[in-house]
């Protein structure tokens, strides 16, 4: 999916923002300061909850598919 979305949408400036791509979830959350969940993929399934904590500039998540325990992304 992701390849037709960058034709569609090529990295760089689009509008006001930009896009950038990346390898895996890990990359996308280092320094974050906030992470919208809209897919069940198991690369999003696979992501433990302390590594938002420690990967994230300020981890806040928007568990929209509610894949996460709130209790335990709240420890």
């Amino acid at each position: 999916g992701m390849e037709n979305f960058k034709r569609k949408f090529p990295e760089g400036r689009i509008g006001q923002g930009s896009i950038r791509y990346m390898k895996n979830a890990g990359e996308a959350l280092l320094d974050a300061n906030v992470c919208f969940i809209f897919t069940e993929w198991s690369e999003i399934k696979a992501v433990r909850p302390e590594t938002y904590k420690k990967l994230m500039k300020t981890p806040l998540v928007y568990d929209g598919r509610n894949l996460y325990d709130v209790g335990e992304m709240k420890k």
